[in-house]
């Protein structure tokens, strides 16, 4: 065999290497995301041998291969942020109140949950940009 017979197969087989490399890391995207990170864990809780977990798991991996829709899942995406959102609102009322009340402990209780629903509505909104 000479040596040009072996550059083409070289060839092809880096290619088709790169191809798997590149289709590996792709990132799932909708309900197929979904689906993975409920596989994921649902392996993680037989491998910790967590039944009670991953009976739970199984169920929602089974609702969600027969329900998910990617249009459906935006929705809800869209309809949580919506929801953290008027929660911000209401905390941020609420600290109003505190501050005209004016006292410390309750200020600072007003502030946490502020923060918290702050952060709640940040999680959501990353959750809403997943594709």
């Amino acid at each position: 065999m000479t040596l040009t017979h072996l550059f083409p197969r070289a060839a092809v087989t880096l290619l088709l290497g790169a191809c798997a490399l590149t289709a590996q890391a792709e990132p799932a995207m909708g309900c197929k995301a979904k689906i993975d990170g409920i596989r994921a864990e649902l392996d993680r809780a037989r491998a910790e041998n967590n039944t009670r977990k991953a009976d739970g798991l199984q169920k929602a991996l089974s609702e969600a291969s027969a329900n998910c829709t990617d249009a459906g899942l935006k929705a809800e995406r869209d309809e949580r942020v919506r929801e953290k959102e008027e929660k911000v609102a209401e905390r941020q009322r609420e600290l109003q109140e505190e501050r005209a009340d004016g006292d410390r402990e309750d200020i600072a209780k007003a502030e946490r949950k502020l923060m918290d629903a702050e952060a709640e509505l940040a999680e959501a909104r990353r959750e809403q940009a997943q594709p």
